[in-house]
């Protein structure tokens, strides 16, 4: 059902004067106008009237006609004459000038955009014209026009002041592809004081640098090719065609000195006195050179070979590692002790064997930094970091040890592999159930396959046990088949060894608490705790109190189970990476909007799946094609207590089938002293509304009083004044066929009968004969056998004036039920009125006959 309301919106009117002497604060969007001057403005719930601004634009009040709808994109604007609006699909506004602009903002008249002249657009700040689109599509900043080398530019960027200036221009002197130029200007203004530098992009994809020495004038003198990039990424330094990636141009060779940088090629500027120099010598025994030197004292410094890493090759041109050595025989790298003892470490590499070694029979390999022992390997062959001597830790001499005993150091161990792609590192810990190495029997299900503990010193060793990861084989084993396990292990307070908190199993399901991990997905996390479990997650700004952050809890006590946000804050649910719904701070269920200012519980709003943007909710019956009467979903509205005060219940009308779902929706309160709520309205699934009682077949509003206390319908009109006032209107395919209108005192019941309605009007006559031809009876009513009234008989009247009656004699309907005709008879009066005036004219006329017969 559609309602229509009509709504008349008012502007709070004043003079200027009144406006100012109570400078009121307006409601957000409140508009406020000038009687007297046509100025207006909006308030925006904080201002004041007087603090205002005036909506720019509009002067003098504009007389407004109705219009009819425009079209998308199109404005309304003042017509040509000046007294009215109209749409408009382009907006027609004054050239305007830098000072003036024809589009400026509220409060600020010299800034804004206008066209100094024809096919030119341009914006000006603070009265200035500052950016320029000239007929050409070039952009200039900061100049309206050009000269000199900006002549030609396609785009010009200057913040000159006066004559004096600095600017950037792009331009393409050679068209086409030829050349792109991108210079770079600056001038003092007079003299030989204007500079330019330019980037240029040549047609074959090279990029050049060039600079020109000072002139007197834009645009006199020209560049000079100083640096090219060219498109197979070679860069040439004063040269025009590098054939290397970076080549350098002509240059006088010489020999390397302590006391200057001459012949080098490249020279680092000094820091800290020291220098880098390289150069060439075509002379012997010099080729190519790097020296470093002190620039004060002229001495040579020590230089670094890549020392953030990179290879350095001895007798090899390839080298492989950092520091690669090549012999014909193998290389050596060796440090000796000259005087006794007489001990070396030395690095070999043969045609088979790459060695590290030591000299003498029970000599520790040490490693040191910094003058201090760092690692060493025993002579049990045992790695010893941090430590000279082994110790037994979690129950066993581990062959490999790392110890630290500063607080400033941790004891880590760092695999790291270096590659663009492929492998990384491996930390390998396997078993088997043979006894020889190399040799292989099948582990088992269950056999532990590779242990990580954590220690800690209990006052007498390390041997307790505080933590354990353990790999274990989850399943049989075989060919190419190794399932496994992840179980993570802690040590309560107290206890004296682990106990397994979380295990990881072969089909990635995760069990925390729970050794046996158990779901419905074969994809899950399964958390167990004795008395209850909870998931609690907690953020930098949340805090990390047992009230922070969000919880996932299931309870032992009840068998509750809940997600909480334990903050002041929402909890959202998303789907596609958007937020789709939130339960507020306030728990206010909100779907499809994250805020609303209205104070419900809950708010759906419309999405976009169909072609409109309403919202939807479902209450969907968990069965197939509900039968006659079943309930489809029930909204009851009640209290704390759950009393309901009232229900609206959706009902199938009828069975269900294939898109066949008749519905009706029942409507029901509770009475004062009831405790359920009892139907009072419904509507059938027709459209069929019935109050009070199930809606006729035949009636589409059936109306049922069950009371002599209440009436079925009641129209009161409560209008003032005497003037009739039509309280129903009856209407016929849109067309009004009656009325019924009332006065203070009295009730008409009006069939229309306008002359201009009828047509063929002719008199009625012979009306005493059809009057002679109804048949009055005196008869009761079945349903009232005690009340005798006068009448007609519906089919008699009818065959006489058919229009009184309604329906067909014996008429019954496609079930055999009686349809009963009915009687109006109001329609009976014409006939009656004409038989009284013909009786009339006949008394008439016998009187006058009667008169002239008297003596």
């Amino acid at each position: 059902m559609t309602i229509t309301l009509s709504a008349l919106q008012k502007q709070r009117r004043d003079s200027a004067a009144n406006w100012t002497a109570e400078n009121p604060t307006l409601l957000a969007g409140e508009i406020g106008i000038e009687s007297d001057t046509g100025y207006w403005k909006v308030g925006d719930g904080s201002t004041a009237w007087t603090s205002l601004a005036y909506i720019s634009g509009l002067g003098a009040e504009i007389p407004v006609s109705r219009l009819a709808d425009g079209v998308a994109g199109q404005i309304i604007q003042t017509d040509t004459a000046g007294t009215g609006v109209e749409w408009s699909s382009t907006a027609n506004l004054p050239l305007g000038s830098a000072s003036a602009p024809a589009y400026r903002f509220q409060g600020d008249t010299n800034t804004g955009i206008y066209s100094p002249g024809a096919d030119q657009v341009a914006i000006s700040t603070n009265g200035t014209g500052r950016l320029f689109v000239d007929a050409s599509g070039r952009v200039l900043v900061g100049v309206s026009s050009t000269s000199g080398q900006q002549t030609g530019a396609r785009h010009v960027f200057n913040d000159g002041s006066g004559s004096a200036f600095t600017g950037v221009s792009v331009g393409n002197p050679g068209g086409g592809l030829n050349n792109t130029d991108l210079n770079i200007t600056a001038w003092s203004g007079s003299g030989a004081n204007y500079f330019t530098s330019k980037f240029r992009q040549i047609g074959d994809g090279s990029l050049t640098f060039h600079t020109q020495a000072s002139s007197s004038a834009d645009g006199a003198g020209t560049t000079t090719e100083r640096l090219r990039l060219d498109s197979s990424g070679r860069l040439g330094l004063g040269t025009s065609s590098p054939t290397a990636k970076f080549q350098i141009g002509s240059y006088s060779a010489t020999v390397p000195s302590l006391t200057s940088n001459s012949g080098a090629v490249i020279s680092t500027t000094d820091v800290g006195n020291t220098q880098i120099n390289i150069g060439t010598d075509p002379g012997s025994p010099y080729g190519g050179w790097i020296q470093m030197r002190d620039t004060i004292a002229n001495v040579a410094r020590p230089i670094l070979l890549n020392p953030l890493g990179g290879s350095v090759g001895i007798g090899t041109t390839a080298p492989n590692v950092d520091l690669e050595v090549t012999t014909s025989g193998g290389g050596t790298i060796r440090a000796a002790r000259s005087s006794a003892p007489s001990n070396y470490i030395q690095f070999d590499a043969d045609g088979t064997n790459g060695t590290l070694r030591t000299s003498g029979a029970s000599t520790n390999l040490l490693f040191s930094t910094n003058g201090a022992e760092r690692a060493r390997i025993d002579t049990s062959g045992r790695l010893l970091v941090g430590t000279s001597s082994s110790v037994s830790i979690g129950g066993g001499t581990a062959i490999n040890q790392i110890f630290s005993n500063s607080n400033g150091e941790f004891v880590s161990l760092h695999l790291g592999f270096n590659a663009s792609a492929g492998a990384s590192p491996v930390l390998a810990l396997s078993r088997s159930r043979n006894t020889s190495y190399g040799s292989y029997t099948v582990v088992q299900s269950g056999d532990s396959l590779g242990r990580i503990r954590f220690t800690g010193d209990d006052g007498s060793d390390y041997n307790s046990i505080a933590a354990l990861i353990e790999a274990q084989v989850d399943g049989t084993p075989g060919n190419n088949d190794m399932p496994g396990r992840l179980v993570f292990s802690t040590t309560a307070d107290g206890a004296s060894s682990p106990t397994e908190r979380m295990r990881i199993d072969s089909s990635g399901r995760v069990g925390i608490g729970a050794t046996t991990v158990t779901g419905y997905s074969s994809n899950i996390v399964h958390l167990h705790g004795s008395t209850g479990a909870e998931l609690h997650i907690t953020t930098g700004g949340t805090g990390t109190a047992q009230a922070d952050g969000l919880t996932l809890y299931v309870r032992d006590t009840d068998g509750t189970a809940g997600l909480q946000m334990r903050e002041n804050n929402a909890l959202t649910f998303g789907t596609n990476d958007q937020e789709r719904a939130r339960i507020d701070s306030s728990g206010r269920l909100l779907v499809g909007t994250s805020s609303l200012a209205a104070h419900v519980r809950a708010a759906f709003r419309g999405n976009s799946f169909g072609s409109g943007v309403n919202s939807t909710v479902y209450m969907m019956r968990d069965a197939a094609n509900p039968t006659t009467g079943q309930t489809l979903g029930v909204i009851a509205f009640t209290d704390s207590n759950e009393g309901i005060g009232a229900e609206i219940v959706v009902q199938a009308d009828a069975a269900w089938g294939s898109n066949d779902y008749p519905g009706r929706i029942v409507l029901s309160t509770t009475a004062d002293g009831a405790s359920s709520p009892t139907e009072r309205m419904r509507i059938d699934n027709l459209g069929r509304v019935g109050v009070n009682c199930t809606p006729a077949s035949f009636a589409r509003l059936h109306i049922q009083s069950d009371s002599d206390s209440y009436y079925p319908l009641v129209v009161d009109d409560v209008k003032t004044g005497t003037a009739s006032a039509t309280a129903v209107y009856f209407r016929r395919n849109a067309a009004l066929v009656g009325t019924i209108t009332t006065t203070n005192a009295a009730t008409a019941y009006n069939t229309t009968s306008d002359y201009r309605l009828k047509e063929n009007v002719v008199p009625l006559t012979g009306a005493i004969d059809r009057v002679n031809q109804l048949q009055v009876h005196r008869f009761n009513f079945i349903a009232d056998p005690d009340k005798t009234v006068d009448g007609f008989i519906a089919h008699e009247a009818q065959a006489v004036v058919p229009e009184c009656a309604t329906g067909t004699k014996d008429e019954v309907d496609d079930d055999g039920n009686p349809v009963y005709q009915g009687i109006d008879q109001s329609k009976l009066v014409p006939l009656l009125t004409a038989a009284l005036q013909e009786a009339l004219a006949e008394i008439e006329s016998l009187k006058a006959r009667v008169t002239a017969l008297e003596p």
